[in-house]
């Protein structure tokens, strides 16, 4: 039995249904039996170009098919080919990329791209996810480190990205154990999350009413709801409702994958009803479509505007740093975009909004979390008063 044969056919434990091999026209067709599918499967050999009178043709197809024919008499049956690690790797992004939030996806793509490349580099190409040791997984990560120069933080999303993948081979019979277990982290120093302060609030709000107004109303559902820019960016008219004052968050933006509602404070509901009713609302004399167009469209759209196609979270905060550059806060590289929802939160804590109220438009799991998020930011329980 040649090689070729060897990686198509494998004994099963019992026998299988199967057809003949017979010529056709270049190539030789058989049916096997594919325990994957569960039916037959049609195969082909093609007669080797390398043959070139009719006698040596006539002799390898004849050999062949015998070969094959005496093979699927003895109950041989089409053996899948096994995947390499790469293959494998990439066909659980791709799973990835259709279950979960696009810039997640394109942070664990871009993860194993770096391993990828790492991979083709050391010759390790060919790699079945089987033969994948610990002493792999620690050279790959001394590369990161010693020549991507990432830092302890990155190093850090590395070993975990690679470990959730490598958990989900062993969840599906790829690996029996996952080779990166045990590999600990390098020690990150926890800095604070950074708010706006009053006065930096105030000049960056006061430049972006007067150069950027769809911006700034954008930084308005960050600082008053606490949402994320990406789960802006995915929300529609109707998600929206101003009678109650409320926000839907449907599951397939937010973080958590969860749909949840939050409360919008009427300042919000304010500034939100004056852009939506700018916006071109369908009325009665507009068309069906016109409406429905209307309705599936994004409240925050291309260039911030309604629009049927989706703004990029990039882009979004490319344009905050315009503003921040505009005013002079460049100089702070911790205040991004998400400073407003930080910003909003601790004005809301030192309003004497309660720690359930926080937790419930933060929408975390516990109180801890609160609790643990307010000291990140500097705050607790324990501020002195402020004539103390």
């Amino acid at each position: 039995m040649s090689f070729k044969l060897q990686t198509v056919l494998q004994t099963p434990t019992k026998n299988y249904p199967y057809k003949l091999a017979r010529l056709a026209n270049d190539h030789i067709v058989y049916y096997a039996y594919d325990p994957k599918l569960k039916k037959l499967r049609r195969l082909r050999d093609y007669i080797p170009k390398k043959l070139k009178t009719d006698k040596e043709k006539a002799s390898w197809v004849r050999e062949r098919i015998e070969t094959i024919n005496s093979l699927l008499r003895q109950g041989y049956i089409y053996k899948h080919k096994k995947a390499s690690l790469i293959e494998a790797v990439n066909a659980n992004i791709e799973l990835r990329r259709k279950t979960t939030r696009q810039r997640s996806y394109e942070g664990y793509k871009s993860i194993t791209d770096v391993f990828h490349r790492w991979l083709v580099r050391e010759k390790l190409h060919t790699l079945l996810p089987e033969q994948l040791s610990k002493d792999h997984i620690k050279s790959f990560l001394l590369y990161i480190l010693q020549e991507r120069e990432v830092g302890n933080r990155t190093y850090n999303n590395y070993l975990k990205t690679l470990n959730t993948i490598f958990n989900d081979f062993v969840r599906e019979g790829i690996l029996q154990a996952n080779p990166s277990k045990g590999l600990k982290k390098l020690r990150v120093d926890k800095g604070r999350n950074l708010a706006f302060s009053v006065k930096e609030q105030k000049l960056l709000e006061n430049w972006l009413m007067k150069n950027d107004y769809a911006l700034y109303t954008f930084t308005r559902f960050v600082y008053y709801c606490f949402l994320r820019p990406s789960e802006i960016l995915g929300l529609q008219p109707h998600h929206i409702d101003l009678d109650n004052g409320t926000i839907s968050i449907p599951a397939k933006v937010a973080k958590n994958r969860r749909a949840s509602t939050i409360h919008m404070p009427r300042k919000l509901q304010s500034i939100a009803t004056g852009w939506l009713d700018a916006l071109p609302i369908g009325n009665q004399d507009e068309t069906k479509e016109a409406k429905k167009d209307y309705c599936s469209s994004f409240v925050f759209g291309k260039k911030l505007k309604l629009s049927a196609r989706k703004e990029d979270r990039k882009r979004v905060s490319e344009r905050h740093r315009k503003a921040i550059k505009a005013t002079g806060l460049d100089k702070n590289s911790a205040l991004t975009l998400y400073s407003w929802k930080h910003t909003g939160v601790v004005r809301a804590y030192k309003a004497g909004v309660d720690l359930k109220t926080i937790q419930s438009q933060c929408r975390h799991s516990s109180l801890d979390m609160t609790d643990k998020y307010l000291k990140s930011l500097g705050l607790n329980d324990y501020q002195l008063p402020d004539d103390w």
